[in-house]
């Protein structure tokens, strides 16, 4: 808990001052603050159940980061849909398609844009 917060305090003097950027600052934090959160409550229910000190340092360690990768990995895949969903809005944007466009209607559009495009087509320099 305490050395948790204080790592968490040290990258966000680090964020600050732009020794790390802020999207790592915040996967950090996402990590840091699961493994705590587990760390601290299989602590105190090894406590409840009295389970020896070696026991209880193995149990504490072992299922904090396993739940700090797990809850990391699990912000980061949404992350991930996250910015697929904003580069097809982009994407559908620039091709000029409606929000709710058919695959045929992609096809289409790229098929035209290909064509205007092509050296073969278009004479233009910039082509």
């Amino acid at each position: 808990g305490v050395l948790g917060a204080g790592w968490t305090m040290l990258r966000c003097a680090q964020c600050s001052m732009d020794i790390i950027d802020r999207e790592q600052f915040h996967a950090d934090a996402v990590h840091a603050c699961g493994a705590n959160m587990v760390g601290i409550a299989v602590n105190i229910m090894t406590g409840v159940f009295e389970v020896p000190i070696l026991g209880r340092a193995v149990l504490t360690c072992t299922a904090s980061q396993a739940a700090g990768l797990w809850i990391y990995e699990a912000w980061r895949a949404r992350r991930q849909v996250d910015a697929e969903t904003r580069l097809r809005s982009i994407a559908a944007e620039v091709l000029g398609l409606a929000p709710l466009h058919s695959a045929e209607d992609l096809r289409r559009r790229w098929r035209i844009l290909a064509r205007l495009s092509h050296p073969d087509r278009n004479r233009r320099p910039d082509a």
